[in-house]
């Protein structure tokens, strides 16, 4: 996540100072999207194992 968000930014400072195409700009906002996704699927992930572990304690 801290590389899609250091690139995002790089992207967008390029873009800002007339450097790059804005499709560059959103293919770096694109793929912090996707970080971010997956973070958020993990924590799920993790979320879901740990009831589950709770679960299978109990019984």
């Amino acid at each position: 996540m801290p590389r899609a968000q250091a690139a995002w930014k790089a992207a967008l400072a390029r873009y800002a100072a007339g450097q790059t195409s804005v499709e560059e700009a959103l293919r770096a906002w694109e793929g912090l999207l996707a970080a971010q996704g997956d973070l958020v699927a993990a924590e799920r992930d993790e979320a879901l194992r740990a009831a589950e572990r709770a679960r299978v304690e109990v019984r």
